[in-house]
């Protein structure tokens, strides 16, 4: 049953609007059973038929029911407001009605009933939403489970009805004009949203209930911004309050509260307002917060909005005293009031105009192959209906870019080629067709009529003549031989007209038709002028020929004889060049002999119109510069949103303009589909529906009511509502009426809007701005018995009252004034005036026989194209079906200055707001101005963006306009930006001071300022104590209270130009405990008129590197950071050597911010060179600067910095940022004591070692990495600099200044040795006295590493006859008793680089390596013979194995192992060369290094084989370096290349040799010394197997150095057997145990003989010095006398 019921409901309804008309009451019968079924109890099928009920309602029946429906629903809702089910199935329908017929208009009395029904209904008990208290929270929840399940659904129930209300309540104020809502109702409905929104704000948090809050706010926003009462002050107050506490309470921050803050009482008890929900933002979203917050501001504007000057008054007060999140949402607020307010919404009309005009550059672009690809795109993507629209876009757009000729060129030829003859060319509706047509319109329009009007002038003299030649249409009494004879005469008349107008013929339109005239040619070889004429004369002539009157060359339409002469004459004229016989048409052929005649003439002026480029050389030289068009920007926009998608697509197959496609798509998402016409609307109320179009300008008393009438702003349809609105207010009234008819281009009837029986009631009627139009209406009979007026002084009272608009254009004298002839039929003379931005055109009229001035207004905007003709003419482009050409002496002037006025246009804010803005205009700039300066960069951006507004609306005269942008940041100290801005400002307001300086000076001194102003330059003779006051003054005002702002930004400045007190002043800000970011500020401000500042900072900052206790270092160095960005902030040409000596002395030093600052120091210096105005640099040397700052972020160069943990090079300024943010001084240089940050209280902050946070090596390859940009930057600056050779003298000197720290002394050595270029031995002897010196204090190892690493280089730029050359092996030998790994691996690299300098040299020619090192040694004989013995490894013993046996140690360091094998290898080679053989052949000498190669080296594997093994079987094992020598990144070297010392042919064959050769290896000292090598190469190397096979031989081989083994290997080999998983090995393990057993039974020595037997072959130290490095502690112990004894020898030997 219940399907077929439905069914047949279902029918009914949609069958219910056909029986309507005739059985009303039956339908409305059923609506009304059908309405009663949704109050149904509880039955079967309840549900099924609610929902059926509901859903017929709301979507079967029919739309033109709408109106019936409603009534019938709103009656039913108001006698059931009692029944909650039904209201709700109620709302359902009403939201379902609202939301899908979007032209559904309600009526007032359905309206009114339904909002009072659902107001009501809110109110009852049940269904009211209680406000609840924390109380009654706690005790809910302590009431039992099913005590607060009921109270859950409770509160779900009202809050989700709380919901529906609001979004219906939305809905019927968006279909309904709120003028027609009583005010008492739209009381109540303020008073249901307040009331709703501090109940809800009670209850816990929840999704829903955020929701809820949203369309709470936004129902109410509609109210507000609609509604046609003030609300009271207390309800104001109560609303505003309550709105701004939800931004307060989001952010937990308490609101300051101002003395005179009215209703304290009101706002402390709504303190528990609507947005308590977002004070609980750990549940809900961050969308769901950004949806509140906007809802809220909305309401917040559109409150204001309803009372301005209450409203930013009190906005403006709460933003002074909000925190700053509050103080940014108030400014949006702030913004957003002025925004809805403007007319048009001035900030986002300039955002659409932005993109628009963007896109207007896009369409006009022309590739290298002379394409338009967005005109195809165009072309191809919209549809046919498109065409008249895009052809007038694209003319105009290219005409005012002066690109018309590639337009015709490109759009011809694309129709030409896809035509098969020049007869069909440009005939159908193409869009080529339709521009020709257009510019023939445009173009031709002047031309036209001064060229046709003689003939049409002739055919007015004798309208009745007749012209035919057809005998049986030839009147009776006329011969057919005199009309064909007038007929004739007429068309040779047409003829003259046209040939001999050739010098007039316009020069754009001559460049259509030479266009036109070649692509035909192109494409039909010798068809060009045939084909251009019949184009010409079919589409330009003959149409103003035959239709006349539709072209405005008659006043009136000719006559039928008329018309019929003029068809005749454009059949000749097309005839004639169409070159066709008329012979055989009947009466055409009278005109043959004609056509002959005229064939020659015709082809002569086509030829001269198509052919001579000449005549349009004055266009070029009158080029204008294109003004804003609005309307062409309103068209492109519609093109582009209604076909996006297509366009885009169409882009995206030209695979070549790929940048293009991406352009456009990412402008369209950015524009909004839909703009209203209003956005583009010249005058303010023009179209808006909320401004009255008939209201009242006085009360009525005893005196005549005077009502106005604004034409402009009815529209056709709303003619009969302003007629009824008339007749229901002035029916019994006698009026007086100002008819305003300004800016009316299309009058509605006036006899339609006032009615018969209103004309009597009418005294007179007042016309202001009478058109033509208009004064055309009055003269009708309609209105003979009513007195008109047209002065304005006829209104006598209320002037003021009138729209803005009017009375502007009343009292504002013309700018300029021309005197022209508008070329119509007849000739019309008028004048022009330039008005503000409106164009008035006079012309004198009659007016019972008086004369009277009618005028047409224009905005300057309202015209679609403004073409100049030539300097005399100008054709306006009104729509596409109205222009009109002016005659007069100075065209181009006019265009100009139109033009202008269209640039300056701006978007003025309406009365309301413009009085209002006015009124607050020192409150709000002031506002704007001072929270530029906030903290928060939100509240910055914010008040950056109200500040554009506010110039941009209210017009201010700023000499540097700012510029909008949809993100942007806006630093903390932006003083030299608005000094320009407030300096207009002040001059053009000077009251603007009075409301700056109360925020700026709080004791309220007004002539402060200007005082301040001239009096800093007298601080240079004060004392140093007053300084001291006056800056601890000054300092303290700019980091505390609103004075900081204009002193950062005006008075620090000005001490900054005082150079002889600026040490002090730095000394006094070093001394002074406030933030880095203050003092950065205050840098900024010092820096901001001279850079003497700099320089102080700069010289303070090396100064206080090379001091011995120094803690303001990162106070300097924030400084320089905030210096740094801008190059002429810093005088790089003087202070880049000192600022790169600061780097190098800082990198990788100190806390975490000074690692951080270094490096955004250095990104800033480089980065400075390119943004620089007063460098010039190749393109190539900017793609290099580029490149070094990618490498300055790259993280193998942060990790040299210290800061690659951090991030990349945003992350790290970020933190830098952060850091320097840092209220508390001793916190922030506290804060990195875990990660080797500074102390403040350690005297030498940088000395120890555990400072050192970077290696060596890495300020080792920074310094190289500078010194290669610096010198490039050198190299390719014009006029040369010095840079380097003063970066090389400013190291020098303080690596060999004595009073220098220690740690930045070494530095300083550093980058001196990579900066020099030549050393003498002045120097190196200082060097290694250096070296001496911190030996001698046995503190920083770190330091004695460096001297080590700067010797690397310096020791190589010596003369070659300088003994360091032979000293630098026994420095190294020392350096190796440390045993300590960083200054180790320094070691190797320099023994290595002396190497290598000696043999380029030759010395290794014929003298031994051994034989060097021993002569050198002479005198030091007696301390490094000390030396070996307590190293225990004798050079004198055996000097290969000695060396080897400090080598050994680097072997078992992964990150020394490559290097160490280097220089093995070195040696090895080194050898051969003196002995003259090859580095592989076996021999005592080489023994040592083979030895050590062996688990590494493949070639030495491949050379050398086990006595055991098959002489024709070599050693070719492949052993495969190390897994940690190449997974682990060793320290870079700061070491070249190796040299390869060539010695021997090592490719050719060569037979394997036995490595334990007993011929070669003697003697049991040697045997042993070789065990041991190969037994620590087995405690230690990766290829254990190797070494164990080469072990077992040497027990067979060499038996008498089992004990050796077994003494050295037992550890070793328990590990070995217990890990071991090759079989191979352990194989090889056993045997070796077996054989050392065996071996040693026979032998009976103990392994304390082996030991006793190394020691005294001076070898004790072999085995202990191959283990692992000292620690720092250790290291530093191993610092003997006899070691710096002998660094004393070789300082004296130098």
């Amino acid at each position: 049953m219940l399907d077929v019921w439905s069914n047949v409901s279902g029918f009914l309804c949609s069958t219910a609007h056909l029986i309507y008309s005739t059985e009303q009451a039956h339908v409305m019968n059923f609506l009304i059973k059908s309405l009663a079924l949704l109050r149904l109890d509880a039955s079967n099928g309840r549900d099924v038929m609610c929902k059926n009920v509901k859903e017929l309602i709301s979507f079967e029946m029919d739309y033109s029911l709408d109106y019936f429906i409603l009534h019938v629903i709103s009656g039913q809702l108001s006698q059931n407001i009692s029944n909650n089910r039904f209201v709700e199935h109620i709302i359902y329908i009403l939201k379902n009605m609202l939301s899908r017929r979007a032209t559904i208009v309600l009526k007032t009395e359905t309206t009114i009933q339904m909002v009072s029904s659902l107001l009501i209904h809110s109110e009852q008990p049940g269904v009211r939403l209680e406000p609840a208290t924390f109380g009654d929270t706690i005790s809910t929840k302590s009431s039992g489970s099913s005590g607060l399940a009921g109270s859950l659904i409770a509160q779900q129930k009202a809050i989700l009805l709380l919901k529906k209300m609001s979004g219906l309540f939305s809905l019927i104020l968006e279909n309904v004009s709120v003028q027609k809502i009583p005010t008492q109702l739209q009381s109540r409905l303020v008073d249901f949203f307040i009331n709703s929104l501090v109940s809800i704000s009670g209850y816990g948090h929840s999704a829903m209930k955020s929701e809820t809050v949203i369309a709470l706010l936004e129902a109410l926003t509609k109210l507000l911004s609609v509604m046609t009462i003030s609300l009271a002050g207390g309800t104001f107050n109560k609303l505003f309050n309550l709105l701004i506490e939800s931004f307060h309470q989001h952010d937990g921050a308490k609101l300051s509260q101002s003395p005179s803050t009215q209703n304290a009482a009101i706002f402390a008890t709504t303190s528990n307002s609507i947005n308590q929900s977002i004070n609980e933002m750990s549940v809900c979203s961050a969308e769901l917060k950004d949806r509140l917050n906007d809802a809220t501001l909305s309401t917040i504007a559109n409150l204001i909005s309803g009372n301005l000057e209450l409203g930013i008054t009190r906005l403006i007060e709460v933003a002074w005293n909000g925190d700053p999140k509050l103080r940014k949402l108030i400014l949006e607020a702030v913004s957003r009031v002025l925004n809805q307010k403007s007319s048009n919404s001035a900030t986002v009309q300039a955002e659409v105009h932005a993109k628009l005009c963007e896109l207007h550059k896009l369409i006009t672009i022309i590739t290298d192959e002379g394409t338009l690809p967005l005109v195809n795109a165009l072309i191809n993507a919209l549809p046919t209906e498109n065409a008249d629209q895009l052809s007038r876009v694209l003319v105009i757009n290219f005409s005012e870019k002066h690109l018309l000729n590639e337009l015709l060129w490109v759009i011809l030829y694309r129709e030409a080629e896809c035509s098969m003859s020049p007869s069909t060319l440009f005939r159908g509706s193409s869009l080529a067709s339709k521009i020709i047509g257009y510019c023939f319109r445009v173009y031709g329009h002047a031309y036209l009529h001064q060229t046709l009007t003689p003939l049409f002038q002739y055919l007015q003299e004798n309208p009745n003549r007749v012209y035919e030649i057809e005998q049986e249409k030839v009147p009776q009494g006329v011969a057919l031989e005199e009309t064909i004879n007038e007929t004739k005469k007429m068309a040779e008349l047409a003829f003259n007209l046209i040939v001999d107008s050739e010098q007039n013929f316009p020069g754009r339109l001559r460049s259509v038709c030479h266009a036109l005239f070649h692509v035909i040619n192109t494409r039909f070889p010798n068809s060009g002028l045939s084909a251009l004429g019949k184009i010409l004369f079919l589409r330009f002539f003959n149409p103003a020929i035959v239709s006349p009157y539709e072209n405005q060359m008659m006043n009136k339409r000719p006559t039928k004889a008329m018309s019929r002469g003029l068809t005749l004459v454009s059949k000749i004229l097309q005839a004639t060049v169409n070159q066709s016989s008329l012979s055989k048409e009947g009466g055409m052929a009278y005109f043959q002999s004609l056509i002959n005649e005229q064939a020659e003439a015709v082809n002569n002026f086509l030829s001269s119109i198509a052919l001579n480029d000449s005549s349009v050389s004055w266009l070029e030289s009158a080029t204008l510069a294109p003004s804003l068009n609005k309307i062409l920007l309103r068209n492109i926009h519609q093109l582009f949103s209604d076909h996006r998608c297509e366009i885009v697509s169409q882009l995206r197959l030209l695979t070549t303009h790929t940048n293009l496609c991406s352009r456009v798509d990412a402008l369209l998402h950015a524009l909004p589909e839909q703009i209203s016409s209003t956005k583009f609307a010249s005058v303010s109320d023009s179209g808006d529906s909320s401004l009255p179009p008939f209201y009242q300008i006085n009360q009525v008393d005893n005196s005549l009511a005077t009502f106005v009438l604004v034409l402009r702003r009815i529209t056709m349809a709303e003619v009969d509502s302003v007629k009824k609105y008339i007749d229901e207010k002035c029916a019994k009234l006698r009026f007086s009426c100002v008819i305003d008819c300004l800016l009316c281009e299309y009058p509605v009837s006036l006899a339609k809007v006032f009615s018969t029986n209103i004309m009597p009631n009418i005294d007179k009627l007042i016309v202001l701005f009478c058109s033509p139009k208009v004064l055309t209406q009055l003269n009708e009979p309609y209105f003979n018995k009513t007195p008109i007026m047209f002065e304005s002084s006829s209104i006598v009272v209320h002037y003021d009252q009138l729209p803005n608009i009017t009375l502007r254009l009343m009292t504002i004298q013309p700018t300029s004034h021309y005197s022209a002839r508008m070329l119509a039929s007849n000739g019309i003379n008028v004048t022009i005036k330039l008005i503000e931005n409106f164009v008035k055109i006079e012309r004198e009229c009659k007016w019972h026989d008086r004369p009277l001035i009618a005028s047409d207004v224009f905005a300057c905007t309202a015209f679609e194209q403004i073409e100049l003709i030539n300097k005399n003419t100008v054709t306006f482009v009104i729509n596409e079906n109205q222009m009109m050409s002016l005659h007069l002496d100075d065209a181009r002037d006019l265009v100009e200055k139109i033009f202008a006025m269209r640039s300056r246009n701006t978007i003025n804010a309406c009365s309301d707001a413009q009085i209002q803005i006015q009124a607050n205009y020192e409150d709000v700039i002031t506002l704007a101005l001072v929270h530029i300066g906030d903290a928060d960069v939100e509240v910055r951006t914010t008040a950056y963006k109200l500040l554009n507004f506010l110039i941009s609306t209210l017009n201010l005269p700023i000499k540097a306009p700012i510029q909008d942008a949809p993100g942007i940041f806006v630093p903390s100290n932006c003083a030299r930006f608005l000094t320009n801005i407030v300096t207009s400002l002040v001059n053009n307001r000077p009251q603007l001071m009075l409301s700056l300086l109360p925020k700026i000076i709080h004791h309220g001194s007004n002539g402060l300022l200007n005082c301040l102003k001239d009096s800093w330059s007298s601080l240079s003779n004060m004392e140093k104590e007053s300084l001291d006051e006056i800056f601890a003054v000054l300092i303290v005002s700019s980091n505390h209270g609103p004075l900081s702002t204009l002193i950062l930004n005006t008075v620090w400045p000005i001490i900054g130009q005082q150079h002889a007190i600026l040490e002090h002043l730095l000394t006094h800000l070093l001394q002074s405990h406030i933030s880095l970011t203050k003092i950065s500020e205050i840098c900024q401000a010092l820096v901001a008129e001279s850079l003497q500042f700099s320089v102080v900072v700069i010289g303070q900052t090396i100064a206080g590197l090379h001091a011995s206790a120094d803690t303001h270092i990162q106070k300097l160095l924030a400084m320089l950071l905030v210096i740094s960005f801008n190059a002429s902030n810093v005088i790089l040409d003087s202070q880049l050597p000192n600022l790169m000596h600061i780097l190098t002395c800082l990198v990788g030093t100190g806390s975490k911010f000074m690692c951080c600052a270094i490096f955004a120091i250095t990104s800033n210096i480089f980065h400075s060179f390119s943004t620089n105005s007063s460098y010039t640099f190749a393109e190539d040397f900017h793609r290099t600067l580029s490149l070094f700052l990618q490498q300055l972020n790259s993280e193998e160069t942060l990790r040299l910095f210290d800061v690659a943990e951090i991030g990349d090079g945003q992350v790290i300024i970020n933190e830098a940022m952060r850091l320097m943010s840092i209220e508390d001084e001793f916190e922030l240089y506290t804060l990195q004591s875990n990660d080797g940050s500074i102390n403040e209280q350690n005297s030498d902050r940088i000395s120890n070692d555990e400072n050192h946070k970077v290696p060596l090596s890495n300020v080792h390859q920074l310094i190289s990495l500078f010194m290669a940009i610096v010198g490039e930057i050198e190299k390719n600056l014009e006029g040369g600099r010095q840079w380097i050779s003063e970066w090389r003298a400013t190291s020098k000197y303080w690596a060999f200044h004595t009073g220098s720290s220690q740690n930045l002394q070494i530095r300083s050595l550093i980058a001196y040795s990579c900066l020099a270029n030549s050393v003498i031995d002045v120097d190196i002897r200082t060097t290694v006295s250096l070296l001496l010196q911190v030996v001698k204090r046995r503190e920083s190892l770190t330091s004695i590493a460096g001297v080590t690493l700067s010797l690397i280089r310096l020791h190589t730029l010596t003369p070659s006859n300088s003994s360091i050359h032979r000293l630098i092996f026994w420095i190294v030998i020392l350096l190796f008793q440390l045993e300590n790994a960083q200054i180790y691996e320094y070691g190797i690299q320099l023994l290595h680089a002396n190497l290598v300098t000696l043999d380029q040299m030759g010395v290794f020619e014929h003298t031994s390596l051994e034989q060097i090192a021993m002569d050198a040694r002479i005198h030091l004989e007696w301390d490094l013979k000390a030396l070996d013995q307590y190293a225990g490894l004798s050079f004198r013993a055996n000097f290969h194995f000695a060396l080897i046996g400090y080598l050994l140690k680097g072997l078992r360091q992964p990150f020394l192992c490559t290097k160490v094998l280097q220089l093995i290898q070195l040696i090895l080679r080194i050898i051969a060369k003196t002995n003259h053989c090859n580095p592989f052949v076996l021999s005592q000498n080489s023994l040592p290094y083979l030895l050590a190669l062996l688990p590494f080296d493949d070639k030495v594997q491949q050379r050398f084989r086990l006595a055991s093994t098959s002489e024709q079987t070599s050693t070719t094992r492949s052993v495969l370096p190390p897994q940690w020598s190449l997974n682990t990144s060793s320290s870079s070297n700061v070491i070249a290349e190796n040299p390869i010392i060539n010695v021997w042919n090592e490719d050719e064959e060569e037979e394997t040799a036995v490595l334990l050769d007993p011929h070669v290896i003697i003697g049991e000292q040697l045997q042993s010394l070789t065990v041991t090598v190969l037994a620590i190469l087995a405690r230690s190397c990766p290829n254990v197997h190797l070494v164990l096979d080469f072990l077992l031989e040497a027990v067979s081989v060499f038996p008498s150095v089992v004990p050796v083994i077994e003494c050295l290997l037992d550890q070793r080999i328990v590990g070995l057997v217990q890990s071991c998983h090759s079989v191979q090995m352990l194989s090889t393990v056993v045997r070796l145990i077996e054989t050392s057993a065996l071996d040693d039974s026979t032998t009976g020595t103990t392994p304390q003989q082996v030991c006793t037997f190394l020691q005294q072959s001076g070898f004790a130290g072999l085995w202990r010095y191959a283990g692992a490095f000292l620690s720092t502690r250790a290291s530093r112990q191993a610092i003997n006398a006899n070691l710096i004894s002998c660094l004393e020898c070789i300082l004296a030997c130098l």
